[in-house]
């Protein structure tokens, strides 16, 4: 699979990957007093911490090749993260069932054998 990676001044707004890291950037941008070079704001998701990537100055920063997140992945994710969602509730109710009827423990197993492959079919 080939990745297109673009300068973080190139970068759509929103969210790019950098180094495994998964970042965001704004509309936003600020402007050097001092030299006069206009950054866009861009923050690492998982801390939101200021993006910097390693680099010492905001020219540097700007020409670090990022990977832009495509919309349609987000959506995919989202809807993978809701099917995993209920999947683990039915899991959870599976689980209270098994325990509320010992008797039936083997129908208990083979529930919980089929929700794990359907898991790994999915």
């Amino acid at each position: 699979m080939k990745i297109d990676l673009v300068s973080l001044d190139e970068c759509p707004e929103g969210l790019f990957l950098f180094n495994g890291t998964l970042c965001f950037k704004s509309e936003y941008h600020t402007q050097s007093q001092v030299t006069g070079y206009s950054q866009c704001d861009a923050y690492v998701v998982s801390s939101g911490e200021y993006f910097w990537g390693g680099a010492s100055t905001a020219k540097e920063r700007g020409a670090l090749l990022v990977e832009p997140v495509a919309a349609d992945i987000i959506d995919a994710l989202t809807k993978e993260n809701e099917r995993l969602r209920e999947l683990l509730a039915d899991m959870d109710r599976t689980i209270e069932w098994g325990a509320a009827c010992p008797a039936f423990g083997h129908q208990f197993q083979e529930r919980i054998e089929a929700a794990l492959q359907e898991q790994d079919d999915g």
